[in-house]
């Protein structure tokens, strides 16, 4: 652009007035005319998405989702009641053996236990692992194996599970059934691993295979529920009994060595109706109270209590701390407690008192 083009375009401002009529074939050649078309289109978009925006926003504000990337709910099998049992010993060396029999009969095992999990056809697709991560071992890929894909590491595997992947252990499984499963999970990877002789030695010495185990009781989950409530509501009707009795104590002495011993009454009892260990002796209960002074309920000023008061307050928690039943068919007048009527039997306390 010459000096007289650039002239030519200020001319609107150096005037102070405005053209008459507008040329637009000039206007893509002026600045200031060129600024101005392309502002009235910036706010002319804006207020055309302002209205598409207003115009939708009830829909902005749904939830929505595609129906095929939400996962099928799956319900797992409850967790059948079984009773323990002493499994037999096997010969390590010949069921380690390949055999069709062996995988026939793992394929059972497996269409049992892992196809939840690992799919029918051990790809790891199946409904119960889709959220674990990592997914579920493809017994296809011979790559990446935790424990390895020898006979012996899967056996491993079955024994111990993998806690980190998510992998529950088959303990509980007949050892001829492990041996089965690791056959044919092992029949699905490309090129297997083959176990060497002292492989199998060591996974036997590992797990005393030849010599048999016993295996634990195996509950419901709605049964070991209700066990834990039961018991929880047994410890609370000792806990509050424990706190009422200490409460109703009129003798000074023994009020005394209660107010001493305690930080907080009701994390002490607690801590005590949890572990009987303490029971045993005063040395046992002093052993335990002192590991964790401060959090247990206990205080540091139970220290200034004379090595009598100890044995006192150990004995009065071995009664009050007792058993529900003992709780329900106490008659005994906890108002009536005293220093005098608790009989501190010497013998079961140790010569050797912690000062």
């Amino acid at each position: 652009m010459n000096k007289e083009n650039k002239n030519n375009d200020l001319d609107f401002f150096d005037n102070g007035g405005y053209e008459e009529e507008v040329n637009f074939g000039q206007v893509l050649k002026t600045s200031h005319r060129t600024f101005g078309l392309f502002y009235l289109f910036v706010v002319v978009g804006i207020v055309i998405a302002g209205l598409a925006f207003l115009d939708n926003q009830s829909w902005v504000g749904m939830n929505k989702y595609d129906d095929s990337y939400v996962l099928p709910v799956y319900e797992q099998e409850p967790i059948a009641e079984k009773k323990a049992m002493t499994l037999s010993g096997v010969d390590v060396y010949q069921a380690a053996v390949f055999s069709d029999e062996a995988v026939l009969r793992g394929k059972e095992v497996y269409v049992e236990y892992c196809t939840s999990c690992h799919g029918e056809n051990g790809n790891g697709d199946g409904l119960a692992g889709a959220a674990l991560n990592p997914p579920p071992r493809n017994f296809h890929d011979s790559e990446g194996w935790t424990n390895g894909s020898k006979i012996s590491d899967i056996y491993k595997t079955l024994e111990e599970g993998i806690l980190a992947n998510g992998m529950s252990a088959y303990d509980y499984l007949p050892v001829e059934d492990r041996f089965a499963l690791a056959h044919f999970i092992r029949s699905m990877v490309p090129d297997p691993p083959i176990d060497s002789e002292s492989d199998l030695q060591n996974l036997d010495l590992a797990y005393s295979l030849s010599e048999g185990k016993k295996t634990n009781n195996q509950i419901s989950v709605d049964k070991a529920m209700r066990i834990i409530s039961e018991e929880s509501a047994a410890y609370s009707l000792i806990v509050s009994s424990a706190i009422q009795r200490t409460n109703n104590v009129v003798d000074s002495e023994t009020k005394r060595i209660l107010e001493t011993a305690f930080s907080d009454k009701g994390v002490a009892f607690r801590t005590l109706v949890r572990n009987s260990a303490w029971r045993e002796s005063l040395l046992a209960f002093e052993a335990m109270i002192r590991s964790d002074f401060g959090r247990n309920g206990f205080g540091s000023s139970y220290n200034t209590l004379s090595t009598q008061d100890r044995m006192q307050l150990h004995a009065m928690l071995r009664y009050y701390l007792s058993e529900p039943q003992s709780i329900l068919s106490d008659d005994v007048n906890s108002n009536m407690m005293s220093s005098e009527s608790l009989e501190i039997d010497q013998q079961t306390i140790d010569t050797e008192i912690l000062d």
